[in-house]
């Protein structure tokens, strides 16, 4: 398809807690924002929880999604057990612009390293035979 041209306001479309930086500011969205979206729900399913989580405001949520990006409070948005492959995946997206492709081969592959650095056994998955939660299927 086509990719449209940005509008000047688009308006806020979508969930506080994942939304992109772009959502907040009012841009309109492109591929980049939805990996960005991807990233925090990655977190949030790796740690539990997003750091923004109490916050109600969403004008503070999107400051507080800026500020994790400086490399003094990367950690916040990466803690342990987040692998820290995930910062390299959020500054691949951050570096892209609206009509640039995500280059999902290169995010993948962090992916990968990211399963590896963790010591992830890829498979089988626990409810397979053999695999960690197996007993409870028999």
């Amino acid at each position: 398809g086509i990719i449209r041209k940005p509008r000047q306001a688009a308006g806020f479309r979508g969930t506080v807690r994942y939304a992109p930086i772009s959502c907040h500011l009012q841009r309109e969205l492109c591929r980049k924002d939805d990996c960005e979206t991807w990233v925090y729900m990655l977190v949030e399913l790796t740690y539990g929880r997003l750091p923004w989580r109490e916050v109600q405001d969403m004008n503070q949520v999107g400051e507080y999604k800026k500020r994790v990006r400086q490399p003094m409070f990367i950690n916040e948005l990466f803690p342990p057990p987040c692998p820290r492959e995930y910062i390299n995946i959020l500054q691949y997206v951050d570096s892209l612009k609206y009509y640039d492709a995500p280059d999902y081969q290169q995010i993948y592959g962090l992916m990968r390293r990211a399963l590896q650095s963790s010591h992830v056994q890829e498979y089988p998955y626990d409810w397979e035979m053999g695999g960690p939660t197996a007993y409870m299927l028999q």
